[in-house]
């Protein structure tokens, strides 16, 4: 009888912590504003703000840096990109397609360096209040966001 009592309190506990961890895991609703504040030093790279609409859309303003700027080049690879389009959210995936536009997000330009056509996919994962895209990869990699 003790045997079966304890065995029943141990599938209980394991029980109540899976159900613990999956909340814990949740992630939050994407709607709204979402800015990252970048936390890993770096020599080049970007940050993003992201706003998610209720409808699909997107809007995406990445901040592109770096230290190594060929002085030649007439497409410069840093500065301020703006980006508007759909997105698509799968389980824990994340899927933004959309083109590069002005900074009122109304008319779609060509980027100099990138382009017309903008593709981007992430895997996203919560932790605590933030969201964070790419969180299978290295840190050096990661997006984490906070809503603003």
């Amino acid at each position: 009888m003790k045997q079966i009592l304890l065995l029943l309190t141990i599938g209980a506990f394991i029980t109540f912590q899976s159900c613990k961890k999956e909340e814990a895991n949740e992630l939050p609703s994407l709607y709204g504003t979402w800015q990252e504040t970048e936390t890993v030093p770096q020599f080049a790279g970007m940050t993003y703000r992201i706003t998610f609409k209720e409808d699909g859309r997107f809007e995406l303003i990445r901040t592109i840096f770096t230290d190594a700027l060929d002085p030649r080049t007439i497409c410069k690879p840093d500065g301020i990109r703006y980006i508007r389009g759909r997105f698509v959210v799968a389980d824990r995936e994340l899927r933004l397609s959309g083109n590069y536009c002005d900074n009122t997000f109304s008319t779609d330009t060509t980027d100099c360096y990138y382009g017309k056509v903008f593709s981007a996919y992430h895997i996203m994962a919560a932790d605590g209040n933030a969201l964070v895209l790419d969180s299978h990869r290295e840190a050096y990699y990661r997006i984490t966001l906070h809503r603003d």
